[in-house]
């Protein structure tokens, strides 16, 4: 009897070994806010679920540049398929500026936001130019020299040309956007973004 019960008790000792051997490492909680690559990118990196549904964004309230041309290097590294990111220039405040989203799907959108209304310029629309899926480092270049605004991704005109005149400069910036629960895969896959100003060049430092 004794015995059977030490083969009982030695063979759960080894179930709970073995169970713990194959159990998955406790996977780390990150947000990366926000910091410089070593590619001179900046970065804004989290598998936080508390951040599911949110946005991150950071503009350089140090100057302010004209809206006439501008371009931005962008690449979402890991993260959701269905939410945007980009650039916002002319910004004002909060509740005033500019604002072009890519998603991985090769979609923008080019809306504004005055007295904190939105609006819609360019609603969710197809980008010649812009390449689909992760890792993939797309040009956003803003044109407004003629008067009217032109988007060009990686050099390739996106075939809309947009006349408003709500704001001439402003600070200039980033915006990612975090997916829902259910579009992330946290804690194992953050969402991880990164972005360069090319026009003007200044450093990512200075965000």
């Amino acid at each position: 009897m004794i015995k059977k019960v030490f083969c009982s008790i030695l063979l759960m000792i080894i179930m709970i070994l073995v169970l713990t051997c194959d159990a998955e490492p406790d996977v780390e909680i990150f947000t990366d806010r926000w910091i410089v690559d070593d590619n001179s990118y900046l970065k804004l990196s989290t598998n936080d679920e508390a951040h599911c549904g949110h946005y991150f964004h950071a503009w350089r309230e140090v100057a302010t540049y004209s809206v006439n041309s501008l371009s931005a290097i962008v690449n979402r590294k890991s993260g959701s398929n269905n939410h945007g990111y980009g650039i916002t220039f002319g910004h004002q405040d909060i509740n005033n500026y500019y604002r072009i989203l890519i998603s991985l799907k090769g979609n923008f959108i080019f809306y504004k936001k005055v007295d904190g209304v939105v609006t819609n310029l360019i609603p969710w629309s197809n980008g010649s130019g812009l390449l689909e899926g992760l890792n993939k480092s797309n040009e956003i270049e803003i044109d407004k020299t003629s008067g009217s605004f032109k988007i060009l991704f990686n050099g390739v005109d996106s075939g809309y040309t947009i006349s408003d005149n709500s704001f001439t400069t402003g600070h200039i910036g980033f915006i990612t956007n975090i997916g829902d629960q259910g579009d992330e895969n946290f804690p194992n896959v953050p969402n991880d973004t990164r972005f360069k100003f090319t026009n003007p060049d200044i450093p990512s430092t200075s965000f």
